[in-house]
């Protein structure tokens, strides 16, 4: 999976989708329930159709992950999948329900420690776009459109 997020920063986002559906279809037939693998394989496929821009068949992906990891995995998986659930959401318009994932990682990156910086950063792009979307504060729901 390493090789596949070096795959990713090249831009060879469909060589991962396809990678990461055939390991997604193999640990689903190994794991029966919640697993480490297989939400990670679910974050990779979701992160690899979103860098295509497929905001739609990310979607199931993502929310899987979120769903998984927040069984069975650790505070900085949960905060990851869900920045990408909340990018994958922006992308669909979803804005109300991009708000609670979005700021839930952010607040996650803003106060952990540690070598997150890149995720920190992407985190805060959401925050601003889930901003500029809703027109509002932080919060509102959009009140303030």
């Amino acid at each position: 999976t390493s090789e596949a997020r070096v795959l990713l920063r090249l831009g060879r986002s469909q060589a991962v989708a396809e990678v990461a559906r055939r390991a997604l279809e193999v640990r689903r037939r190994l794991h029966d329930g919640p697993h480490a693998e297989l939400a990670g394989s679910c974050e990779l496929l979701g992160r690899a159709l979103l860098a295509q821009r497929r905001f739609g068949s990310a979607e199931p992906f993502l929310s899987e992950a979120v769903s998984q990891y927040d069984e069975i995995g650790e505070p900085l998986d949960q905060a990851r999948a869900r920045t990408l659930l909340g990018e994958c959401l922006l992308g669909l318009e979803r804005f109300a329900a991009a708000e609670p994932p979005i700021l839930r990682a952010a607040a996650y990156f803003d106060s952990a420690t540690g070598e997150h910086a890149e995720w920190r950063e992407r985190s805060r792009e959401a925050v601003a776009s889930l901003h500029d979307a809703l027109g509002a504060a932080p919060g509102t729901g959009g009140a303030g459109r």
